[in-house]
């Protein structure tokens, strides 16, 4: 099926006036007819690009072009549908709903995390493993050799009093996604995907590195 394309629709919208016609050189009954072209999306959205309505004699058919505006104002009601005169309007008021929606699915989503992370972070477990920008976390210069592969993991292997002690994968990327492919894939289960190394960190800052977006996710 055609994705995107365009047609046109001719209609003969009745008699409308009773004249001389120049071509039969005798008095005829003129019909108005109107013809527009529109534009289409799976022929399921419309919107019209051009429209002209014209007097046509009915026995030869030639006739004149009329003012758009007049012709309309005399009919009263409008002969295109609501639907396909509207079409583009509509089409991007789906668009800004679907955007909406997905924002605010996006806010709902966003907000359960951080508030099941929370609960992470109150009552921590070994081996809970934290998505985190481990630049910023590590305080990583922006002009050291590791700063553009920042995003990585920290497993959970302690907590003592005022700290909590993690391990640091060994793999680490560019870019968040490439943290969240290996949660969704469960790469990070793998042996050796987490280092000997462990980093300390302050309980107090747990929670401030999670709301600022340093610790993006906790999986459990």
């Amino acid at each position: 099926m055609e994705v995107l394309g365009t047609g046109s629709t001719e209609k003969n919208l009745g008699k409308h006036a009773q004249k001389y016609c120049a071509h039969c050189q005798q008095e005829q009954a003129f019909d108005l007819h109107l013809q527009y072209r529109y534009a289409h999306l799976w022929h399921l959205i419309k919107w019209v690009k051009h429209s002209e309505y014209r007097s046509s004699c009915e026995v030869c058919q030639q006739g004149t072009q009329l003012d758009n505006q007049l012709a309309q104002a005399a009919l009263g009601k409008h002969p295109i549908d609501f639907v396909t005169r509207y079409g583009i309007g509509i089409l991007f008021g789906l668009l800004a709903g679907a955007s909406l929606l997905w924002l605010v699915t996006l806010k709902i989503s966003s907000s359960n995390a951080l508030a099941r992370d929370r609960g992470y972070i109150a009552a921590p477990l070994p081996n809970d493993v934290y998505a985190a920008d481990l630049g910023k976390i590590m305080n990583t210069p922006a002009t050291s050799s590791d700063a553009e592969y920042k995003y990585g993991m920290l497993k959970l292997q302690s907590v003592s009093a005022d700290k909590m002690h993690f391990f640091i994968s060994n793999q680490s990327y560019n870019r968040l996604n490439g943290v969240t492919q290996d949660l969704s894939s469960g790469k990070y289960k793998e042996n050796f995907y987490f280092s000997n190394f462990v980093l300390s960190i302050p309980k107090a800052e747990i929670l401030m590195l999670r709301e600022s977006g340093s610790i993006s996710s906790i999986v459990r």
